[in-house]
């Protein structure tokens, strides 16, 4: 069982048994009450019984744990790229294909400087791969945009750079 799996199991363990209420208060539970009818109100831990228009947070030291341990999975399996779709412009192994892959990368690039273009040594085969695009619509679209300058091309699924990707440095 992958490591998203098991904290997505625990999380919806912990909070089916945290709205049940078999989680017992321990020690270490912390209850704090914010007053919803006075917005200056702070976050402030019971000493009292809370007064009605109160809304009572439960923090538990199990849950911090839980926490933490999400926070590495995260970092662990941080996608610096998204799935997504390109269009495959050229694709070769053998003699002179990184030859013939610079080639056809420089001449789309002349043709198409709007368009993202990256060359892949996928072993044993280089690729040149255009397009930065979210759907298959959009791939597409670019495919009948170039299907003049490059007859023989096809969509791959690859994972692409997006403004949507999540910045791994923010989930220490």
């Amino acid at each position: 069982m992958s490591n998203v799996v098991k904290m997505k199991y625990l999380t919806f363990i912990t909070v089916t048994l945290m709205s049940f209420g078999h989680l017992s208060a321990q020690e270490d539970t912390l209850i704090y009450s914010y007053e919803a009818s006075n917005p200056d109100s702070t976050f402030t831990r019971d000493t009292i019984p809370p007064v009605p228009g109160t809304v009572k947070y439960y923090h538990s030291s199990e849950l911090d744990t839980l926490i933490e341990f999400q926070k590495k999975i995260n970092l662990n399996n941080c996608p610096k790229t998204v799935k997504g779709f390109r269009v495959q412009i050229y694709s070769c192994s053998g003699i002179n294909c990184q030859q013939k892959a610079e080639k056809n990368y420089n001449q789309f690039l002349i043709a198409h400087p709007d368009i993202p273009a990256e060359k892949i040594w996928d072993a044993p085969s280089y690729k040149v791969r255009v397009g930065n695009c979210r759907n298959r619509f959009d791939a597409e679209r670019i495919k009948s945009e170039i299907k003049e300058d490059f007859p023989f091309i096809f969509i791959v699924p690859d994972f692409i750079d997006s403004p949507f990707k999540t910045d791994c440095k923010s989930l220490n």
